[in-house]
């Protein structure tokens, strides 16, 4: 459930290589459901990737059977030639960057013709909830600077190159988790009731049960909203 882009839709086919903007410490890069693919994990920020490098024990090693390359860098100035990457993978990015266009036009630069984008961003009711309860949710530094509609996105996306495939939805239980926090106290996160659901969280990942639970909810409260999407030839 950590995993917000469905790889079973997004397949990552061996031989590919895959770019992941802003992958933070890794959960997509370090996915189990591809193997014998070039993972390029990319980040701005050094403490995320000094994370993501202490779990591969290096910064280029072999991980679930991929080759995966932590590469400190810029989403608006990707160090790629044109036409490099199979797949991109930009999640829960977007909302930190003023400039969304810039970015998308350059992941269009560096994928391939017909290549796969997938990208996730907050859902639009989930910040405006949080924003409400929460005295410093929206606008903070290094925070979220964008609430995106579907729609809004939807524009963005297909305006600068591509063409949409399929949206979905997703996290519904961490929906909750984020309303507990807001409520709490954003900067709370030792708050009593917001670590227990965390721990109920982290139990719950990898179960079948709460993965279906989560399906569900999704329709009803997701906390994230996901675009599959294909450079236009």
């Amino acid at each position: 459930m950590l995993e917000t882009i469905n790889f079973d839709l997004f397949k990552i086919e061996p031989g590919e290589v895959m770019l992941d903007v802003g992958c933070g410490e890794g959960r997509h890069s370090l996915s189990g459901k591809f193997h014998k693919a070039t993972i390029l994990s990319l980040d701005i920020d050094n403490n995320s990737l000094s994370k993501l490098k202490q779990k591969l024990d290096g910064q280029n090693i072999s991980y679930n059977g991929n080759s995966v390359h932590v590469i400190q860098g810029n989403a608006l100035q990707l160090p790629f030639p044109d036409c490099s990457i199979d797949k991109v993978v930009c999640s829960e990015v977007l909302e930190h960057i003023p400039e969304v266009d810039d970015c998308i036009k350059e992941i269009n630069r560096v994928l391939k013709p017909c290549g796969g984008l997938a990208v996730s961003v907050p859902a639009r009711f989930s910040e405006i909830l949080y924003d409400h309860l929460a005295d410093e949710y929206l606008g903070k530094p290094g925070g979220h600077v964008h609430v995106f509609s579907r729609d809004e996105l939807k524009e963005k996306i297909a305006k600068n190159g591509f063409e949409i495939w399929k949206t979905d939805t997703g996290h519904s239980l961490h929906f909750f988790y984020w309303l507990l926090r807001s409520i709490f106290g954003i900067e709370e996160e030792d708050n009593l009731l917001p670590s227990l659901y965390h721990s109920f969280l982290e139990r719950a990942n990898g179960s079948k049960f709460w993965k279906n639970v989560e399906k569900d909810l999704n329709k009803l409260f997701p906390k994230s909203f996901i675009i599959y999407a294909k450079k236009e030839v």
